[in-house]
């Protein structure tokens, strides 16, 4: 019969997303798979979208008012009947035909709990294609990276802890990873909630009770961004529109040492430590978090524009922490040549100045529809390694 593949897409007041995601799961061939459509209370129902995708095993669940996406994952994990499991937000989408090639891995290598593949990132208002961390080649190869090391560099990469020798996949994303609804399952019973709000990304413990990551490097997916998304942390005004977005309704910062100012980057390090400390992964101490977090932090924070009286509360009380953890990370000569910098210069070079990346892809196309985005990764990324799957 071959593997079956539960998706989750949760969706919010965005249709036309919402119909490209759900056409290259339509395009998928040689598979099975039961789709659910999690409508988070859009204004115009998804289902008027859905029912123009009648082809397929598709159901969709609308929530009388918004919720936290975690909780929109969580409800429907009893009813999930496949064999693996992922997550397509409505504005990622999968390339051509490679859920057969993912359900081949399945059943070849049982011993899989949790598959991560790589992706290129999409501009849905330009059509333009970009790679995530300057990636233009994949190797098809697929390879296994103990979970513990992953975890702990995932939390630097946020700056907590340091990264010592710790090995990580090349990419990383929520809507990127498949996992084996049998240990879902079994770990949801044993263990509690799998997804983390607000965002509802995996839990820590999850990974960690996996054991084994397992990473296939093909770009298996293309993930959406937007002009203005609020996890664009150096975009203007990009933390205004997090603290305003419905995803992080009443979310309160717990685990980081910054208990009031909402950022993309805090809000990450609070939901890796939340499940870090509980697992004994880290332990809470002064010197846990490096320069590198307060300074993403209060990057984002630097978006505000004009300021406010609560940009001004935020960097008072990010800004003495972030003294302290230059003085414990750096020698004192370099500690004081990095805070005189970031004292003295001006916001507007320092955004300048990070956003300024050089093109990767210069030469990838600018395309009409995700579609064809994602058919051209299929044709021109795709490493012809991969078909001994």
């Amino acid at each position: 019969m071959g593997v079956k593949f539960s998706i989750l897409v949760p969706t919010y007041n965005r249709p036309t997303y919402l119909a490209q995601a759900l056409e290259t799961v339509q395009r998928q061939r040689n598979v099975q798979t039961e789709i659910f459509v999690l409508d988070d209370a859009s204004a115009e129902p998804a289902s008027i979208v859905c029912e123009r995708f009648s082809d397929l095993n598709l159901r969709c669940i609308r929530f009388r008012e918004n919720v936290h996406v975690s909780v929109m994952h969580e409800s429907i994990l009893d009813e999930v009947s496949g064999d693996v499991l992922f997550i397509l937000e409505d504005d990622n989408g999968l390339a051509p035909d490679v859920l057969k090639i993912i359900g081949n891995i399945f059943e070849t290598h049982s011993e899989i709990n949790v598959l991560g593949t790589g992706f290129v990132l999409y501009d849905h208002s330009s059509g333009k294609m970009s790679p995530k961390n300057g990636r233009t080649s994949f190797s098809g190869e697929l390879a296994s990276y103990d979970a513990r090391q992953y975890m702990l560099k995932s939390c630097a990469s946020c700056g907590i802890g340091s990264y010592h020798g710790y090995t990580q996949p090349p990419m990383d994303h929520v809507s990127a990873t498949f996992c084996a609804v049998r240990f879902v399952k079994q770990y949801h019973k044993e263990s509690g909630p799998l997804f983390i709000p607000p965002a509802g990304d995996y839990r820590i413990r999850f990974h960690l009770a996996a054991k084994r990551f397992y990473y296939y490097d093909v770009p298996a997916f293309y993930v959406g961004v937007h002009p203005g998304q609020a996890t664009n942390t150096r975009d203007k005004n990009s933390r205004l529109r997090l603290v305003n977005g419905s995803w992080v309704k009443n979310y309160k910062i717990e685990n980081s040492p910054l208990k009031r100012s909402i950022t993309f980057p805090n809000i990450s390090a609070d939901w890796l430590l939340r499940d870090a400390f509980d697992s004994g992964l880290l332990r809470p101490s002064i010197s846990l978090f490096s320069p590198g977090f307060y300074r993403l932090h209060i990057e984002q924070i630097l978006t505000d524009s004009p300021w406010t009286r609560r940009t001004l509360v935020d960097l008072i009380e990010a800004l003495p922490r972030a003294t302290l953890s230059y003085a414990l990370h750096l020698p004192f000569r370099r500690w004081l040549a990095q805070l005189r910098k970031l004292i003295a210069q001006p916001r507007t070079v320092l955004h300048n100045r990070l956003r300024a990346r050089p093109d990767a892809a210069a030469d990838w196309p600018v395309c009409s529809s995700p579609l064809q985005a994602a058919e051209w990764v299929r044709r021109n990324l795709w490493p012809s390694q991969t078909d001994h799957f």
